[in-house]
């Protein structure tokens, strides 16, 4: 069972609110594998990424859904510019990527402790465990401006895209704004592993709730 506890709870005041964390967080059973849901809350606070690799949902706010949608609607028009070019819908595996495919949209690297979708897949030049060529992670994100954090997650990607292709990319593409302009970023790999390696580490350390501008906006604020 899941062992995280709140240990602050001099950041809530509302009773309520201190009551259902420790019901959430205590008596929660561990997911079997960390997600891309969870490595996303990670970047905004580390206690509600707690919370989702307990199996916990919260209740998403009006501007949760109106981004989350916003988001579905950018991986369609991305889908749809690639074309025939692009495979969809697969398992991010050896036999899946040594295809040689141009690109690749909505792939799932699905592992015993590790099951993330990445929102595009870009073949580029240079020799991996797949022959002369390799995959670059895409990120897809329907603002106009992309964060620090969106380049974090890139990097935290091709952490995990290394597993598969035996090779750690380390550059990545945002698509981003409503005309889907594509960047490419340099990635910060070190700091992605330190991520990665402390969001194993929620299954057994205890975070800190600490309040950030992420909580107005938050599905467990209520």
């Amino acid at each position: 069972h899941c062992e995280v506890v709140c240990t602050d709870y001099t950041q809530l005041n509302d009773a309520s609110k201190r009551e259902r964390f420790d019901v959430a967080i205590g008596e929660t059973a561990m997911a079997a594998s960390i997600t891309g849901v969870v490595i996303e809350s990670f970047l905004h606070c580390k206690f509600k990424a707690a919370l989702n690799l307990c199996g916990e949902a919260g209740h998403p706010s009006a501007f949760e859904v109106f981004e989350g949608e916003r988001q579905a609607r950018a991986l369609v028009r991305f889908g749809k510019a690639l074309g025939a070019r692009a495979l969809r819908d697969v398992a991010v595996s050896w036999s899946v990527l040594a295809q040689g495919a141009e690109a690749i949209v909505c792939g799932c690297l699905d592992e015993p402790d590790v099951s993330v979708q990445f929102d595009g897949l870009r073949r580029a030049d240079g020799p991996s465990g797949l022959g002369a060529f390799h995959y670059e992670p895409v990120l897809v994100r329907a603002r106009e401006k992309f964060t620090t954090e969106d380049k974090l997650l890139l990097g935290v990607q091709a952490v995990l895209l290394e597993k598969v292709q035996g090779y750690r990319p380390v550059t990545g593409r945002i698509v981003h704004g409503p005309d889907g302009k594509r960047s490419r970023v340099s990635l910060p790999l070190a700091r992605a592993e330190s991520v990665l390696a402390e969001v194993r580490r929620l299954e057994t350390a205890v975070p800190k709730m600490v309040l950030n501008e992420h909580c107005q906006v938050c599905e467990f604020q209520a």
